[in-house]
């Protein structure tokens, strides 16, 4: 006796548009519809540092994948000045430092560290504790 395996014939939904991503853009003008397995990729905004995938997938309907984009760190010379600090090395002007960028920092000509704040501060996320010198 012969036993028949019926299948049912899959269904592949297209996508819309791709999602708006927070402090990215695609790298390609979007198109209105995508078919099932098609990719978009992504790039983040300068200076945002890009952690995961960059590419979202088209599948059954809906796009799937994930990655975010990490800030970048602005410290002006205005913030600089107040905490009585200045950078290590190069000029006196406003810098942006990308995500896990490091940056060393002096005591204005004298002053003095006021707490044990390290002088090399690390970006996270557009985050940077500043020392303070007095």
């Amino acid at each position: 006796m012969k036993h028949w395996k019926m299948s049912l014939p899959s269904v592949r939904t297209a996508c819309g548009p791709p999602p708006h991503q927070e402090n990215a853009d695609t790298e390609e003008m979007p198109k209105n519809e995508y078919s099932y397995g098609e990719k978009v990729k992504y790039m983040c905004y300068n200076k945002f540092t890009m952690e995961g995938y960059p590419y979202l997938t088209c599948a059954q309907g809906e796009w799937r994948g994930y990655f975010t984009c990490l800030k970048p760190c602005m410290v002006t010379v205005e913030e600089m000045d107040k905490r009585g600090i200045e950078l290590k090395w190069g000029e006196r002007q406003k810098i942006f430092s990308p995500h896990k960028d490091t940056i060393s920092f002096a005591c204005q000509k004298g002053k003095y560290l006021k707490d044990g704040t390290d002088l090399r501060q690390t970006c996270t996320n557009g985050v940077m504790l500043l020392p303070r010198c007095v």
